[in-house]
């Protein structure tokens, strides 16, 4: 946490948004969603090898063989290509993370893919409770 051990001219640099949110032990808070507005989000990567390329889906079967990437803490507001781009930010880096990858969504018994266009609607509060674990997997090439 930032103290306000700073003179005049410095704390007057500062962003307002900051100097407003200052609370009373001389503590400044910075704006934050509160994390009861968040939800958890469970990322698994499916492998190729359990997508059907002929049928455009994977079996929910395909679970057996999925990979825990972790959790995701969003705002369920947070629309899917929103998403894609903060995921992309934060594990592009990663050797084993994959560069291209598809949001899945379970339909029935089949995990099908969500469309690009999609994207632009579908919310992360689709997938909140009972459907917590959001899965991904790395685009095919035709």
């Amino acid at each position: 946490m930032l103290q306000t051990y700073l003179g005049n001219e410095q704390l007057n640099s500062l962003p307002k948004t900051l100097i407003n949110n200052r609370s009373r032990n001389g503590f400044i808070a910075i704006n934050r969603p509160d994390s009861a507005q968040l939800v958890d989000l469970h990322i698994f990567i499916i492998p190729k090898s359990v997508w059907k390329n002929v049928q455009h889906l994977a079996q929910n079967g395909a679970m057996d063989d999925a990979i825990s990437v972790g959790f995701v803490r969003v705002p369920p507001d947070l629309k899917l290509h929103e998403l894609r781009q903060s995921i992309e930010r934060l594990c592009g880096t990663e050797n084993n993370f994959p560069r291209d990858f598809i949001f899945l969504r379970s339909v029935g018994r089949c995990f099908t893919r969500v469309k690009s266009t999609q994207e632009n609607e579908l919310k992360v509060k689709h997938y909140r409770p009972p459907l917590v674990r959001f899965r991904f997997f790395s685009t095919f090439k035709k």
